[in-house]
């Protein structure tokens, strides 16, 4: 991975100098490009609407326990809106996996020259990495608070074919139905990225090595970025918490000893700390790490880290 190994199996954090609102170089302009189009622009959009999703178990409730044409209607046009939206988000989770692993085999393109250090030369790319991430995180913060999501989605399923008699509602069943491992996780999100990671990246392949290197990196990025931020920045100091979150959440995963070991191959223990000790105090992402992690509670991770969360 040439350069991207300066950050880690040090004994400190890295000390780049990095400026994430940069302009992008005319190298980093195309993949910067097509991330802000197809992830970071219709990102503000699609959070917009799912931040503001409404379940229609009220309507289902009624339609139940007093059934008529009326309340069964009533009912299907509350929740039909709210399944158009879920697969538009279900697409969405597809773009981001897709674009996080364009941006991946651009780095490990660049960084197979052992003089090119991605972070301090490609900004713009270090940027898209963290808004991955945050996206990320964002999105499965905001799934944690539809409890009836999957009743909306069991709603229709049950009732489409009472509306469908010209089979106008086929493709959407059809999407419905491909979606149902993604809703039924409680972080869709970060486990279909993890997912697409360990499917194009398999275990014990050298690429699999470099993929752990990159994730780690970026995690030490953010963690010097937040670190030194003095929280002159509030904005960014939430882009790297998440990031910081996020990259460690799918290392754990991704890598068959997890994230926490006392010798980790980057800087976990500054990072949880900075994580979990940052005001106000960020609870949500706490909590992603106590419940969203595969290894934290392993008997090989370190203590002092496994302290920070009890």
């Amino acid at each position: 991975m040439g350069g991207l190994f300066s950050t880690l199996n040090k004994k400190s954090l890295p000390e780049i100098a990095i400026d994430l609102e940069k302009a992008p170089s005319p190298a980093e302009e195309p993949i910067f490009n097509q991330f802000r189009s197809t992830v970071l622009e219709p990102s503000i959009s699609i959070f917009e609407q799912f931040s503001k999703y409404k379940d229609g178990q009220e309507f289902a409730a009624l339609a139940l326990s007093n059934p008529s044409e009326e309340t069964k209607g009533n009912a299907w046009d509350a929740i039909l809106p709210n399944i158009y939206l879920q697969m538009e988000v279900f697409d969405f989770a597809k773009k981001v996996s897709d674009q996080f692993i364009k941006l991946i085999n651009v780095v490990m393109t660049k960084t197979a020259n052992n003089s090119f250090d991605v972070f301090s030369e490609m900004p713009a790319i270090t940027k898209c990495f963290i808004d991955c991430f945050d996206i990320i995180l964002r999105f499965d913060e905001i799934k944690l608070t539809l409890p009836k999501l999957l009743n909306d989605l069991a709603f229709f399923r049950r009732n489409v074919q009472n509306y469908n008699d010209e089979s106008q509602f086929d493709d959407l069943l059809d999407k419905s139905n491909s979606s149902t491992i993604f809703w039924a996780a409680s972080t869709p999100m970060l486990n279909d990225a993890i997912t697409t990671l360990q499917t194009t990246y398999q275990a014990n392949s050298p690429d699999h090595e470099k993929l752990l290197v990159l994730i780690g990196s970026v995690s030490d990025i953010a963690t010097m970025l937040l670190t030194r931020s003095q929280h002159t920045n509030p904005t960014q100091d939430m882009l790297c918490l998440r990031c910081i979150v996020g990259a460690t959440l799918i290392y754990d995963h991704i890598n068959s000893q997890g994230a926490f070991l006392t010798k980790s191959n980057f800087h976990v223990k500054e990072a949880m700390e900075a994580v979990v000790n940052f005001s106000p105090k960020q609870n949500n992402l706490i909590n992603a790490v106590k419940y969203s992690s595969k290894h934290l509670g392993d008997a090989t991770s370190d203590p002092k880290i496994k302290q920070l969360f009890q």
